[in-house]
């Protein structure tokens, strides 16, 4: 089965730089190429992945990473353009950490980077949440990029770097002086919380050691820090909280 590229108004051809995707329950193949008759294929992408069947096709070329043809929408003024799912193409290259594609559609001043998906979530936050570092750095080289934007469950992007263990992305965010090193999500978990309560020690190191991080930061449920990183039976992480000056080792929770 084939997936359908959206045209615009008034075009009934791609642009000499073609795609055609092969879109299957296991699999999504993309072949790419130059010549209308399909063959001498250039570059094949296979993803097992599922995506929304109504895609543009900036859209497409983002989330395939497929330069020429982003570029030719992008001089088109397409990209801000959302799909049936309510994503631009910036959101899909974000999540697949294509560093060429973000480029192209980053390049004009006006592009909205900070454009949420119907969660809330952002191009950065994508990129964090995935450990695109490459992507984050262009990001927040941005001067109009929001580092602490969040989520509708309220993580930001540092939270879910953190979360997620992505150290080198931890560290691109923590050196923008305008990132809340302690921003509360809707259950009241700081980026040290979660990195924590996942055992994400290079994280957690780099955290505490970053001046203002409250190390002792409580949850909607009285948990700290310590707690998670306690529960998990962690002995290093442990260890290395109980070496903080300002860490409360006898916190008790909501549940005593």
């Amino acid at each position: 089965m084939k997936l359908a590229i959206m045209l615009p108004e008034g075009e009934n051809k791609l642009p000499s730089a073609f795609l055609q995707v092969v879109y299957s329950s296991h699999s999504m193949q993309a072949v790419y190429g130059s010549n209308a008759n399909y063959a001498g294929f250039e570059h094949r992408h296979t993803y097992r992945t599922s995506v929304a069947l109504k895609l543009s096709s900036i859209h497409v070329g983002a989330l395939f990473g497929l330069d020429d043809l982003t570029k030719y929408y992008c001089k088109m003024g397409q990209a801000d353009l959302r799909d049936d799912s309510g994503w631009t193409p910036l959101l899909w290259v974000a999540t697949k950490g294509h560093e060429a594609v973000v480029r192209l559609l980053i390049e004009p001043t006006d592009v909205d980077v900070d454009a949420h998906d119907n969660d809330g979530r952002s191009p950065l936050y994508w990129a964090a949440s995935n450990g695109h570092e490459a992507v984050v750095r262009l990001l927040i080289e941005r001067f109009d990029v929001d580092v602490n934007t969040k989520s509708f469950r309220s993580m930001s992007p540092l939270s879910r770097a953190a979360a997620n263990g992505h150290d080198s992305v931890v560290r691109l965010l923590i050196e923008r002086n305008d990132v809340d090193p302690d921003a509360k999500d809707n259950d009241g978990r700081t980026p040290l919380s979660w990195a924590a309560g996942n055992l994400r020690g290079a994280v957690v190191q780099l955290l505490i050691e970053w001046n203002g991080v409250d190390v002792d930061a409580k949850d909607s449920h009285g948990r700290t820090p310590l707690s998670y990183a306690a529960e998990e039976g962690h002995e290093d992480l442990v260890r290395l909280l109980l070496e903080q000056d300002n860490i409360n080792p006898n916190v008790k929770d909501s549940q005593g």
